[in-house]
């Protein structure tokens, strides 16, 4: 290969005897652990890193992270409870479930301003949503990159679990709305 032009979200490689080859770049809203992050597995390179927990990790250098978003994360009372169930049940998705965050994780007018912010940053590269859960687990970074999905139609990566529930409030909420459309 002998040069590589990035255009848009397009790479145009022109090979030295051939044709250029187009590629598209994905650039979307992602998500890491906080392990992820202590291990280097993502750094600041790979993109705008956004630390969306409700109490910021002691350990955590600032300049490990681009930014610190408290109001991203849960409520501290949904955030309590979860803690108390995964101790006592010592599984994490079990614990998940039966504090029931998809029925009741929510953001505040505050919370929903940063993920649209941030959901109109990762257009124009690549975002992620970190959090101390692992990799795999569920977690609320996920609901929020389903939130900002469904409000703001940006592209994410790829999710670790289904949250059917969680996804059923925004069907639920868009059935209400055009009910009150009609309605008028």
């Amino acid at each position: 290969m002998c040069c590589v032009w990035h255009v848009g979200q397009f790479d145009l490689t022109k090979n030295k005897d051939g044709p250029a080859l187009a590629t598209f770049i994905f650039i979307m809203l992602r998500q890491a652990s906080l392990q992820e992050l202590k291990d280097h597995v993502v750094t600041k390179r790979h993109g705008h890193l956004v630390m969306a927990t409700r109490y910021y990790p002691r350990f955590l250098s600032r300049h490990d992270i681009h930014e610190y978003r408290s109001v991203l994360g849960p409520e501290k009372e949904l955030l309590d409870h979860f803690k108390k169930l995964d101790k006592t049940l010592n599984d994490h998705n079990l614990a998940f479930e039966r504090a029931g965050y998809e029925e009741k994780f929510n953001l505040s007018i505050a919370g929903a301003a940063e993920l649209e912010r941030l959901a109109r940053l990762s257009l124009d590269q690549e975002v992620y949503l970190i959090c101390h859960c692992e990799r795999g687990q569920k977690c609320h970074r996920e609901l929020l990159m389903i939130m900002a999905q469904e409000f703001f139609g940006v592209s994410i990566a790829p999710l670790s679990n289904d949250y059917p529930v969680f996804r059923k409030r925004f069907a639920d909420a868009r059935e209400a709305i055009k009910a009150q459309d009609a309605a008028l």
